[in-house]
């Protein structure tokens, strides 16, 4: 079976520590056909020195100038015009893979109506250490398939394609939305990116349920050192989309969601960002409007919990949300090992 190349998109910043490690995951991939796109965003330890003695005509090292977290979008968008492949994989400089992540994710793709996959993810410590699983989305056996419409509502409750190194999607569909998105004052371009995709792209969105991706959290990593601020982007960037999917006529329709979907998804956003900023007379009111769109027993629960949140003065969605997070380490994959 013929498979098209996938090019890797590798962002890196001072990742001395980390980029060997970053690098050998993808030369030890048992799926061979690959190219790796490194982009050096200026960094200031030895990683450019690191990087000069990188000799694999498969992997492409550019340099530039620091353009910073904000303009990441930028960075993303110079790999993708320097890639090749019809297939899209994300590895930051810090992060790693199992070495079968590719060969199990490109079969998905000779469906060519799969336009992403994604699957499990772990997190790992700054010596390579195992600590947790994330939690992702439920499903009844190895492989789960979602419309762009139901991707889209996983989307809108939580960022379910994540971690983004899990991730594999067709480069002629992040054309066809003009490449990543990253709006102002966000310090990421996942979230922002797959929303779009979702809402502008049909086809299949499939989860495998397997481990694809390690995502290294270390002490100077900017989503360890601005978890908050990241919080607040996180709703903000979602309040934005709907805003955006409502003023665009006909959008939310063709999105394949009810418009009473979108304004529960929606109060929700407000409420939570309230909730955010203690203002608990404001997340009631979000939440009560919510509980009024009436989507199903999952909305029913999300806002009734929410309205506790605002009368007790404690959120408890995000305390549910740092309890998912410990997810014991012996959910079932013989390859999760300390690396």
């Amino acid at each position: 079976m013929e498979h098209p190349l996938v090019s890797i998109i590798t962002p890196t910043f001072n990742h001395q520590s980390f980029i060997l490690d970053c690098i050998e995951s993808v030369r030890n991939q048992t799926f061979s056909d690959w190219e790796q796109i490194i982009i050096d965003d200026g960094s200031t330890d030895s990683t450019p020195q690191i990087l000069s003695q990188i000799k694999d005509p498969r992997i492409k090292i550019f340099y530039q100038k620091n353009k910073g977290p904000y303009r990441l979008h930028e960075t993303y968008s110079k790999a993708l015009e320097e890639a090749n492949g019809k297939i899209i994989a994300i590895l930051e400089g810090d992060d790693i893979w199992p070495e079968d992540k590719l060969s199990k994710q490109i079969d998905l793709f000779q469906d060519p109506e799969v336009i992403l996959s994604w699957g499990r993810g772990a997190i790992i410590n700054a010596e390579g250490k195992l600590e947790r699983y994330i939690a992702t989305v439920a499903t009844r056996g190895p492989i789960a398939s979602f419309a762009s419409s139901d991707a889209l509502r996983l989307l809108l409750s939580f960022n379910c394609f994540t971690p983004t190194s899990t991730v594999m999607v067709r480069k002629s569909a992040l054309k066809e939305i003009g490449g990543f998105k990253q709006p102002a004052d966000v310090l990421f371009v996942d979230y922002p990116t797959w929303l779009f995709l979702c809402a502008k792209v049909s086809g299949k969105y499939v989860f495998m349920d397997t481990l694809l991706g390690f995502w290294r959290e270390s002490p100077g990593q900017i989503t360890s050192s601005q978890k908050e601020r990241a919080y607040y982007a996180h709703y903000s960037t979602l309040l934005s989309f709907i805003d955006g999917m409502l003023k665009e006529n006909g959008s939310w329709i063709r999105s394949g969601l009810k418009k009473k979907e979108i304004v529960y998804f929606k109060s929700v956003a407000q409420a939570q960002l309230a909730l955010y900023q203690k203002n608990w007379g404001a997340a009631r009111s979000a939440f009560f409007s919510a509980l009024r769109a009436g989507v199903g027993a999952g909305s029913f629960f999300k806002s009734s919990l929410g309205l506790l949140s605002a009368s007790i003065h404690i959120d408890l969605i995000k305390m549910l949300r740092r309890l998912k997070r410990k997810t014991p380490l012996k959910w079932g994959h013989k390859k999760a090992k300390e690396k």
